[in-house]
């Protein structure tokens, strides 16, 4: 009866000791898409790029990064102009089209993106006068 048991704990062990030398070997192999992968977009459907002086812009982070990671934000003609902050709210006063640039590292390496023009900034009797 003692055999018996000893089997399946043995099975059991081995099992256990195998999957965890296979999860060490794929945690200790650096791949080229464990790099970070920069990327951004508006944080709701209710904020829009094309505002009017004085509005505001609120970003959403959506990189894939390793824990710890750091993003820095710059936002061409923002206010602030830039961010380190998940999901920053901007304010933009003056008229024009400005850049959004999100910078993304961590420990396997570091990337970024860069949306031109991305915010348009217009006086409010622009936009009137440009809708038909």
């Amino acid at each position: 009866m003692k055999n018996m048991i000893k089997k399946p704990v043995v099975l059991i062990f081995s099992i256990v000791l195998v999957s965890g030398l296979l999860y060490l070997c794929t945690m200790c192999t650096k791949k080229d898409d464990d790099k970070p992968e920069a990327k951004f977009k508006l944080f709701s459907v209710y904020t829009s790029r094309f505002i009017s002086v004085n509005e505001y812009v609120e970003f959403l982070n959506q990189s894939t990064a390793t824990q710890p990671y750091t993003l820095t934000w710059q936002f061409e003609g923002g206010t602030p102009a830039t961010s380190t902050e998940e999901h920053p709210v901007i304010q933009y006063k003056t008229v024009g089209e400005w850049n959004v640039k999100l910078i993304v590292a961590d420990p396997n390496g570091m990337d970024f993106v860069e949306e031109i023009d991305y915010v348009v900034v217009s006086n409010t009797t622009d936009i009137i006068a440009n809708f038909p």
